[in-house]
């Protein structure tokens, strides 16, 4: 597993949910697909906006990559957990 790659990809997500739950409805056309989000971005002493615009298909696509990364960020919890206690056991086997 790469997890340069893995850890990138929880960045990216990341931004797609801050967008998606801290975004400020700007305009909403009845019957429209896209929709206009603005986002209050802060650094130090500034205060930035980043516009967005958003789909009901964009939030769905959304929710279904977080849920697969989600599956891949356990496996990789649970394949870590085990290494660590292999080596914890073969070092536990070497002082008896």
């Amino acid at each position: 597993m790469n997890y340069e790659r893995l850890f990138s990809e929880i960045r990216a997500q990341s931004e797609t949910r801050h967008d998606i739950v801290h975004g400020i409805l700007l305009k909403r056309a009845e019957g429209a697909d896209s929709h206009q989000l603005i986002r209050f971005l802060h650094g130090g002493m500034n205060l930035n906006q980043k516009e967005i615009n958003i789909t009901t298909r964009t939030i769905l696509s959304a929710a279904k990559d977080a849920e697969e990364l989600a599956g891949r960020v356990f496996k990789w919890v649970n394949e870590a957990s085990l290494g660590i206690a292999e080596f914890f056991e073969s070092n536990d086997k070497k002082t008896r």
